[in-house]
């Protein structure tokens, strides 16, 4: 099957994006059996940490582009409107080059690029989002504070909507992250197809970790870039942590990841039980150092990557019921409120307690979430659509 793949993130192992990296090890274990054409934009802004050689597919264009300052006011998602005529020439000439019997668009900036004239004859088109951008906008103008704010998001809502109306007859299929985002992707747009593809790592790249000295050391870790992330790293400190400091003061928590909140850092630097992390030149240094995975996420849809991950290396988990959405299989303890959150993390202080948890969530990790077990139901997919006009 000739795929041509496009993502709205630059696909590489080492990145600070949990869409990237699931996106990278589906496009990498696609090209072992199929020959996929890559074309990554950079939603990430990752640009300077990239390296063109741990590209996982057999051809590869960057789509480069530019926004100004007052380009933050014009539609989210309209890239073919910052092109180049010579960046939009070479992508045409990429896409020329072969006959792809299936397009797969990754996030809204790829869905976009169906707006070009060399792609705009494509009829198999096969959609991945997992955070509902229709959605996100929709719930950032009903909980904005401020008049501006509401009147700003209320705008990027109807864009989205838009652009969605736009381009999602193009589309065949749907590729959602759970039974829940199914659902409404099939009320709003019934005339798709829908697959549910979760996130699926090499085990091989993802040892268990030994088991740590301290039982009560928690760890977060995200792009704050994304507000998901922002807003829970907030939450949390704000509103889960002091109830565990007052009953345990020996707790601790470190914060990684890319894009850390100066503010944030600045307000919890005199906290010594609080440390931050911006550069991780190694994943598995992280993991290493805690003994429990939080994941207090109360805003947005999306998969959240970074569980799959923290399990794989036998950390357990405590998640709120949103961020482990898509997760069903996954071993992990559910809180909704401080006083659920400590009673799972006094449960965890048993140090048979934690290790079973920790067994029990990398044995989901084998037998759930191997990359093998979720490239199969998105190639299924995939052949489905370059099928259907065959």
């Amino acid at each position: 099957m000739r795929i041509l793949f496009i993502s709205s993130f630059l696909l590489f192992p080492a990145s600070c994006s949990g869409a990237a990296k699931r996106l990278y090890y589906l496009a990498r274990s696609l090209a072992r059996e199929h020959e996929v054409s890559l074309i990554c934009l950079d939603a990430g802004e990752e640009t300077s940490a990239f390296r063109e050689e741990t590209q996982p597919a057999q051809a590869f264009l960057q789509v480069r582009y530019e926004r100004g300052f007052l380009d933050k006011f014009r539609d989210p998602f309209d890239v073919p409107g910052y092109l180049s005529t010579g960046m939009v020439e070479q992508i045409d000439r990429f896409v020329d080059a072969a006959q792809f019997e299936v397009v797969f668009c990754a996030f809204p900036f790829a869905l976009s690029l169906l707006r070009l004239s060399s792609l705009r004859g494509a009829e198999n088109v096969v959609y991945l989002e997992d955070d509902l951008s229709f959605e996100v906008f929709k719930e950032r103008s009903r909980k904005a504070g401020s008049l501006p704010r509401k009147l700003h998001m209320g705008a990027r809502w109807l864009q989205a909507e838009a652009f969605y109306r736009r381009l999602m007859p193009r589309v065949r299929s749907f590729v959602a992250i759970s039974e829940e985002e199914a659902a409404i992707v099939r009320r709003k747009y019934p005339h798709l197809q829908v697959a549910i593809v979760g996130y699926g790592i090499p085990l091989e790249e993802y040892p268990v970790l030994d088991p740590p000295l301290d039982g009560a050391v928690l760890g977060f870790i995200g792009n704050y870039i994304h507000p998901s992330n922002l807003d829970a790293i907030r939450f949390f400190l704000a509103e889960w942590y002091p109830a565990v400091r007052a009953r345990h003061p020996g707790a601790s928590l470190r914060v990684a990841g890319k894009n850390l909140p100066a503010d944030l850092v600045a307000e919890w630097q005199s906290d010594p039980s609080v440390s931050f992390h911006a550069n991780l030149p190694d994943l598995r240094d992280f993991y290493a150092g805690i003994s429990i995975f939080v994941n207090p996420i109360v805003s947005q849809r999306g998969l959240r990557t970074k569980l799959v991950e923290a399990a794989a290396f036998g950390r357990p988990i405590i998640s709120t019921e949103l961020g482990a959405e898509g997760l069903d299989g996954l071993a992990l303890l559910r809180a909704d409120t401080a006083a659920e959150f400590l009673r799972a993390f006094e449960q965890l202080q048993n140090p048979a307690a934690l290790h079973a948890a920790a067994a029990s969530a990398r044995a989901a990790v084998e037998r759930l979430y191997s990359i093998e077990a979720i490239v199969r139901p998105l190639a299924h997919c995939l052949q489905q659509s370059a099928c259907a006009l065959a």
